[in-house]
């Protein structure tokens, strides 16, 4: 759920806060800022907006529309789209950034040739834009999966965990396993395994997205 989310809302803020209009720079400081705000305080937040009462902000919005109260963080099935939305917020303006940089990599003499052969609006995105920022997608992928199997922060302060265990990643499992069981040595054998997997994953990723690549 999360990376793809997290791909697809950074660019398009990115290219958004990419307009050469006035006061843009307060936009893209005002999206930036939950990444440089404490998880703790984003959790605080969040499980504020996300209360299962009837009168809890989201639950009120939706009661708008005629949607029931959900039950968000304490059901089964809506516990772990619920942290997936929590760590897409705290996570996409820094991804935008880079985006950012690299959609002003781009030269401007590519999209006035691209104009004169008659591409225009989302033409230019597709032959343009997309195609040149390769190199950004892939370290934006291969970043966004490290840090999304490494997620631990939010489900510690608003989950525990549950319900159920829904929301227990490996992370979680290997604190749980060091500090509420008290077996360290199992624990760091999950952490070690656990390195090892995201390393493959990773250098995986980095083969078939050509990460490293110029596309020049």
């Amino acid at each position: 759920m999360y990376i793809p989310l997290l791909v697809a809302v950074s660019l398009g803020v990115a290219v958004l806060v990419n307009r050469p209009l006035r006061g843009m720079k307060a936009f893209r400081a005002l999206y930036f800022l939950p990444n440089i705000t404490s998880v703790a305080v984003l959790a605080l937040i969040f499980r504020r907006f996300l209360s299962p009462r009837p009168d809890g902000p989201i639950n009120f919005l939706i009661g708008l529309i005629g949607i029931p109260p959900q039950k968000w963080l304490i059901d089964v099935n809506q516990a772990m789209p619920s942290i997936v939305g929590i760590s897409l917020w705290e996570a996409f303006g820094y991804f935008m950034v880079i985006w950012l940089a690299g959609l002003q990599a781009i030269p401007n003499e590519l999209y006035d040739a691209a104009k004169v052969d008659g591409a225009n609006g989302w033409r230019l995105h597709r032959y343009v834009t997309i195609p040149l920022l390769r190199p950004t997608a892939a370290f934006i992928i291969v970043i966004a999966t490290i840090g999304a199997l490494q997620v631990f922060g939010s489900i510690f302060i608003l989950t525990g965990g549950g319900p159920v265990n829904a929301t227990t990643t490996v992370v979680y499992q290997i604190y749980s396993e060091a500090f509420n069981f008290g077996r360290f040595g199992y624990a760091s054998a999950l952490s070690i395994l656990f390195f090892v997997i995201i390393l493959i994953v990773a250098l995986i990723q980095s083969r078939y997205l050509r990460f490293g690549e110029d596309v020049y």
